[in-house]
């Protein structure tokens, strides 16, 4: 049933993948709509922010101490520049076009600002370092130490100003990797030892993983709905319909405001249609799908005007399954001889849902079923009449008002 219904919206399946979100290069060449431009790094040294007060203050060496860290502002200083050094040494291979020694030196300034983060804990030094090595990292196709530099600068510092920045590369690194395991899916036995670029094992855990912190860490960023859109969507590919749904309308109620509203709704739609297990189940799915379909006529007509044949084919999808529902309690009660109770949803199959083929099998059984007796006749009547009629419970406690208390 559901692999009929999917076939319906096979358009729209090819439209999730193209959505906004979606990835196309590991390097984030295509970046999410509204991606910050690559900022532009200060030259730290005696008058730089790693300087200021915070960063030296006691409470920054306490934390030092009780984490086991040694502040060594000089030492970080030193190491910072010799990381951009280097650095820059490996853009100008790139440029070059000597791509062996590009990655080599990007990994080399990576473990350089490593070094100089961990240096001076609890500083603007600190801060900058580790995205610089997420950078060197991601620029040497490293994409899994990339990640971890950057959730270290994320766990540092909650309120960095590269924050956005590093939720784009997140983004496009947890996408590259759906994407690598969409094409070569990776067995649960097999693990990854070669290639840097993807996790060791299990591409589509870790992709999920980022995807679900980035609106953790960053609830009203730029990239979390983004985030979440991408997952709702990963999700839906896979077939797991409920997971998708639930973040569809997470995104629909917390993120009112985001660009993505429209796709939220349309897939919520055919979520819930492919949740619903049919007639013999509950049918809020089809009431929530029907739901949204009125929304988005009223909150987005010019995208419901363009998507009007999938909406349409949603529309008489749900009243198909609706009538299905009610032809499936008239037969119930048909095989059980309620007659009157059977005849109450063939009326109501003709009355409401004429346009459908039960409406027509509705009107030949009410012919069929006309003068029966509305309800079967008491079975074992003579059983019956041998057990007395129930008695109402009597009270354990007293509850005449002359009682003491």
């Amino acid at each position: 049933m559901a692999g009929g219904r999917l076939a319906i919206w096979g358009t729209l399946i090819g439209c999730i993948l193209m959505a906004p979100g979606c990835m196309t290069s590991p390097l984030g060449k295509k970046k999410p709509a509204g991606a910050v431009q690559p900022v532009a790094f200060e030259e730290v040294d005696d008058a730089s922010p790693g300087d200021s007060a915070s960063a030296s203050s006691p409470l920054g060496t306490m934390v030092a101490k009780v984490t086991g860290g040694v502040s060594d502002p000089k030492a970080a200083r030193a190491a910072y520049r010799e990381a951009e050094a280097t650095y820059a040494e490996a853009l100008e291979a790139r440029r070059s076009g000597d791509d062996g020694r590009a990655k080599a030196r990007f990994l080399a300034a990576a473990e350089q600002f490593q070094a100089a983060a961990e240096a001076w804990p609890d500083s603007a030094v600190e801060e900058d370092s580790w995205l610089r090595a997420g950078e060197s990292f991601f620029f040497a196709s490293h994409f899994g130490d990339a990640n971890e530099a950057y959730e270290q600068l994320v766990a540092k510092h909650p309120d960095s100003r590269y924050l956005d920045f590093v939720q784009a590369r997140r983004l496009a690194i947890a996408q590259f990797w759906l994407k690598s395991n969409r094409a070569d899916p990776l067995s649960w036995y097999e693990v990854n030892l070669l290639d840097p670029m993807r996790p060791t094992y299990d591409w589509k855990g870790n992709a999920f993983r980022i995807l679900k912190k980035i609106p953790m860490d960053d609830p009203t960023g730029k990239y979390a709905d983004e985030a979440i859109l991408a997952h709702a969507n990963a999700l839906f590919i896979d077939g797991k319909y409920d997971q998708a749904d639930q973040l569809y309308d997470d995104l629909r109620t917390l993120y009112p405001t985001s660009e993505h509203q429209f796709t939220a709704h349309l897939m919520g739609v055919k979520s819930k249609l492919l949740r619903y297990q049919g007639p013999e189940y509950g049918g809020d799915e089809l009431d929530d799908a029907q739901k949204l379909i009125e929304r988005i006529q009223v909150q987005f007509p010019q995208e419901a005007a363009g998507s009007r044949d999938l909406l349409t084919r949603a529309r008489r999808e749900i009243r198909y399954r609706k009538a299905e529902r009610e032809w499936f309690m008239a037969k119930y009660y048909d095989r059980r001889g309620e007659y009157r109770a059977a005849a109450f949803y063939y009326n109501l199959l003709q009355k409401d849902y004429e346009d459908t083929p039960f409406a027509g099998k509705a009107q030949g059984r009410i012919g069929e079923i006309a003068g029966k007796p509305p309800v079967p006749p008491q079975r074992l009547a003579w059983l019956v009449r041998l057990f007395p009629d129930r008695q109402p419970a009597k009270p354990i406690l007293k509850t005449d008002s002359t009682v003491r208390r």
